[in-house]
């Protein structure tokens, strides 16, 4: 059987993947030792991660090459927007995070550059390039989400695991998805595993 793309620019990362799950962050959250003021600053700048998540489908509506690859995006755009953000208001209120305080709250120097390169790579790149930036993003989500959910010293008010989040990374991945890997070289040639590997560096 022929492997599929998305497993092949997984294994191309794996390294990195590895070390995110013992980042001293995400070890924090599955062993309850995380400084909640720590975890506080990544929910207010998370929130405003979201705000450039949903350009960012935008853009890829407006650059999906059929009409069902224009709806699925549109879905994940209005799913942002309408669900996730709202949901992330709430959780951040758990926070003692006004909705005020998420609005005034500016872009820490790694989420701004995260977003910015996110954005150029989707303004000035073709739809492979912007895919390949959007994956590390969904897979990470989902893939330390699940890690942390099996994790019994985890303390629960720490490592709530959005559902939403966990199902749009698998579906996300799972539908931009080109196929085997026999179509790394149009991939290579259009940047799109370029623009991957940067993307992981950054999430």
């Amino acid at each position: 059987m022929a492997e599929r793309f998305t497993d092949y620019l997984h294994r191309r990362a794996a390294p990195i993947w590895e070390a995110q799950h013992h980042h001293r962050f995400v070890r924090g959250i599955g062993d309850g030792t995380l400084d909640v003021e720590k975890f506080k600053h990544w929910v207010k700048q998370d929130y405003l991660y979201l705000i450039d998540y949903a350009r960012l489908f935008a853009m890829a509506v407006a650059k999906a090459p059929d009409l069902e690859t224009m709806m699925k995006f549109a879905e994940l755009v209005h799913a942002v927007l309408n669900i996730e953000m709202d949901l992330h208001r709430s959780y951040a209120r758990e926070w003692g995070i006004s909705a005020e305080e998420l609005e005034k709250t500016r872009k820490a120097p790694t989420c701004q550059a995260y977003t910015d390169f996110l954005l150029r790579t989707a303004t000035l790149g073709g739809f492979a390039e912007l895919i390949g930036a959007l994956l590390p993003c969904m897979w990470g989500f989902c893939e330390i989400g699940l890690m942390l959910a099996k994790r019994d010293a985890c303390r629960p008010t720490l490592c709530q695991v959005d559902s939403h989040v966990l199902s749009v990374g698998v579906r996300g991945a799972d539908g931009v998805d080109p196929g085997p890997a026999g179509s790394v070289g149009d991939w290579v040639a259009t940047g799109g595993v370029t623009a991957y590997r940067r993307s992981v560096l950054h999430q």
